[in-house]
């Protein structure tokens, strides 16, 4: 069940729970916007959901996975060990929000606008992110192992730690972008989306290819 929380004094520490008594489907089935909740280990499969408002939610444990729910809106949020794999999420905003320990393979955030977004330890093999606009975002040794990242536009992005094993950059222009931490085996890009990226040697070398580039001993 959601608990509604007030925060503290300040603005600091804790959220202090105001009031419960409705669970997560249900807010969600509502359609109405949801502000200041916390939903703990709640679980939601398989279910066509509207599109809503989160706005400085928790959300704890919880579980949205092989749903239909585009357009989903979080704003200034927090998801700790939650699951979303499966799920079509597609045209979301996320602006202002911490995802942190989730799992998200093969989840559907294509076109959608991710803004102030920070992914620690993301298990999103398969995560397909085509079309989106990424801004001021950071993933932090996040699992993006073949994952579709193409056609995105990205703005103060980073890449800490993350695993780009086989992902699908193309048309995704990485000018600024530095991934001299992470590991970008078999990324699948066109060629011209490699201008201005910054990786160390090793990885260079597994990227001459993609200039026309026949490197021999």
């Amino acid at each position: 069940m959601a608990k509604r929380l007030k925060q503290p004094g300040g603005g600091g520490g804790e959220p202090r729970i105001l009031h419960e008594g409705f669970s997560l489907v249900e807010a969600m089935c509502a359609g109405e916007d949801v502000h200041n909740c916390l939903f703990e280990n709640e679980r939601i499969d398989g279910a066509r959901l509207p599109a809503v408002t989160f706005d400085e939610c928790v959300f704890r444990g919880c579980a949205i996975t092989r749903c239909k729910a585009p357009g989903l809106r979080f704003y200034r949020s927090v998801l700790e060990g939650c699951d979303l794999s499966n799920s079509d999420l597609s045209g979301a905003v996320l602006d202002g929000v911490r995802v942190a320990g989730c799992k998200a393979v093969g989840l559907n955030l294509s076109e959608s606008r991710l803004t102030r977004v920070a992914f620690d330890e993301l298990q999103g093999r398969y995560l397909n992110l085509t079309g989106s606009a990424i801004g001021r975002t950071v993933f932090r040794k996040a699992d993006l192992t073949e994952g579709a990242l193409g056609d995105c536009r990205l703005r103060e992005t980073v890449f800490e730690g993350c695993r780009l094993v086989g992902a699908d950059l193309a048309h995704t222009m990485l000018r600024g972008i530095d991934l001299r931490g992470s590991e970008i085996d078999g990324l699948v890009v066109t060629g011209p989306e490699l201008a201005g990226l910054v990786v160390n040697r090793l990885q260079a070398l597994t990227l001459v290819r993609y200039l026309g580039i026949d490197v021999q001993d």
